[in-house]
């Protein structure tokens, strides 16, 4: 049994893995800033991805402190607007030692959702030595910049929504491949639940965290759209804007409809986010034969 148990994990891993979109992580850092504590020797960093962006983007920060011996240190995170920036993923690495100092890094991943420009700060730490008053250091503040999807030459036409912007068809071969790895990733994942489950003899306590499609269909089911569905579906459309670059387009007429003078501004936001809800990526080219 744990041998046939084994292999249906391999075979969801690979199946997990084939579903997984791919990325290419560019190792760039548009900002870098600094700080030693020099009675303590603690030197906190903080590095960013980028300081401009737009809602169909995400920035990623680094603070990363370093520490000797005989130290102990507690980060600081900034504690930021969530209408104006929103963490939507943390990471801290384990801490490492090099034989003569401690590391730590933790790594946050910041979603955008209006235009404008916010301070993020402060990041930094607080510092304990024995026999010691605490000590507490900061970086200065960095200044990031949420740009408009809207140029300035915007002239408030909408493409995307007003049905001149024709979603590609989706690419079927790879549509279904996908689907049946999934399906049968899926099935042997009930059955090791069911397992675990009996095992312990109670229901693993989980939270479902509702998809962006899920969030934009409950507030279209509405029989009008006020303020607070309008910014749910504006939030929502912004986080499938970051996996699929296609929707930009309608996020920027969602964008013109919310804050702009058009006429049909309900209408507009129905048919931008109901058009995004189905939109697929067009299929990659295939390569020619050699």
């Amino acid at each position: 049994m744990r041998t046939v148990l084994l292999h249906l994990v391999i075979l969801i891993s690979l199946g997990l893995g084939a579903c997984r979109e791919s990325s290419n992580a560019l190792d760039t850092t548009n900002y870098e800033s600094s700080i030693t504590d020099t009675p303590t020797n603690v030197e906190v960093r903080l590095t960013l991805d980028r300081t401009e962006l737009d809602p169909s983007q995400v920035l990623r920060a680094t603070l990363t402190i370093t520490y000797p011996q005989g130290v102990s240190i507690e980060p600081i995170e900034p504690l930021v607007d969530e209408s104006e920036l929103k963490v939507s993923d943390r990471v801290e690495s384990a801490i490492t030692f090099d034989g003569d100092r401690h590391s730590r890094s933790i790594t946050l991943v910041y979603e955008p959702y209006l235009p404008g420009t916010t301070d993020l700060s402060p990041f930094g730490a607080r510092i304990d030595q024995e026999d010691q008053p605490r000590r507490v250091v900061r970086l200065a503040p960095v200044e990031i910049t949420v740009q408009s999807m809207l140029d300035e030459s915007d002239d408030g036409t909408l493409e995307a929504a007003a049905g001149t912007y024709a979603p590609p068809a989706p690419d079927h071969t790879s549509t279904e491949r996908a689907l049946i790895i999934a399906a049968i990733a899926m099935g042997v994942l009930c059955l090791l639940i069911v397992l675990v489950i009996r095992r312990l003899g109670k229901p693993a306590e989980t939270t479902t965290i509702p998809a962006p499609e899920v969030r934009i269909r409950a507030a279209l089911s509405a029989k009008s759209l006020d303020d607070a569905r309008i910014v749910e579906i504006h939030n929502a459309l912004a986080q499938l804007a970051r996996r699929r670059a296609g929707i930009a387009p309608l996020l920027a007429d969602v964008e013109r409809a919310r804050f702009g003078s058009v006429r049909d501004r309900e209408d507009t936001i129905r048919r931008a986010a109901s058009r995004a809800i189905d939109f697929r990526e067009p299929p990659r080219p295939r390569e020619e034969a050699r």
